[in-house]
């Protein structure tokens, strides 16, 4: 398992709402660690009323996600209110097997933006992380005009005549032509061999049963902010772009 942000043991939570209660003024739903359990999320339903049945005997059957607490830098903003939840704890999955070398690679490669268009495509870059090279002590074109003719040698240049060379102008050759970027964590290069086909979970396999009876197809409701209470407590629902906006904003006072 790689190290997540805060020291967390899980690379994020997701705050699943009944979708029926919602659109009758209150909040009632519960935070899910992932990668989970069909069990598990199963108890999750039926303690946020999914599968029963309201004042006029209509089942409520359809849910969506309010929020997520994400501990993967970049990630959080990938997430929608429509995610599968088959495809969430398989992507969760993936995560907590990798080796802290492969998480960096993951992490480097959602910051050039390969492979980041939907989950799916998150999982298919999981399962192609050899293709993604990350130098994490070059940081400019100077650095890596630097490391091509001091540590490769790919061009052989005498020692007394080093300090003529302009390896910032090389450097920016070197990353146009291989497509390289620059991110926090150094020097990103894609190998161009990253392949781009769907990967179907083993998780949704073996347990098809059960998402086709607990799954339904889920719509983002477009209402008003509203005052709820919530396990006690007195909750503020608003749209997911809203509290994006607001998480950015309490990152960037966070110590």
């Amino acid at each position: 398992m790689p190290h997540y942000d805060y020291d967390k043991d899980y690379p994020f939570a997701a705050f699943i709402t009944n979708l029926g209660k919602y659109n009758e003024g209150f909040l009632v739903g519960e935070w899910v660690k992932f990668p989970t359990t069909a069990e598990e999320l199963k108890k999750v339903f039926e303690r946020i009323g999914i599968g029963a049945k309201d004042g006029f005997g209509q089942t409520y059957e359809e849910w969506f996600i309010t929020d997520y607490d994400c501990y993967v830098d970049g990630l959080y903003d990938l997430l929608g209110e429509y995610a599968n939840l088959d495809e969430l704890n398989y992507l969760a999955s993936k995560l907590d097997d990798m080796s802290q070398d492969e998480y960096k690679r993951f992490q480097a490669a959602m910051k050039i933006g390969d492979h980041t268009g939907s989950i799916q495509e998150l999982i298919n870059l999981t399962e192609n992380l050899d293709c993604y090279n990350v130098y994490s002590n070059i940081h400019d074109h100077d650095d890596l005009g630097r490391y091509y003719i001091e540590e490769l040698d790919a061009i052989q240049v005498p020692e007394h005549l080093r300090n003529y060379i302009d390896y910032e102008a090389y450097g920016r050759d070197i990353a146009l032509e291989e497509s390289g970027q620059f991110t926090d964590l150094g020097y990103v290069r894609d190998t161009g061999r990253a392949s781009r086909g769907s990967i179907e979970s083993p998780l949704h396999k073996r347990n098809k049963n059960f998402w086709t009876k607990v799954q339904s197809r889920i719509w983002q409701p477009t209402l008003p902010m509203i005052w709820t209470s919530f396990s006690g407590s007195t909750t503020r629902s608003m749209p997911l772009s809203t509290r994006r906006n607001m998480r950015r904003r309490k990152k960037s006072t966070r110590i």
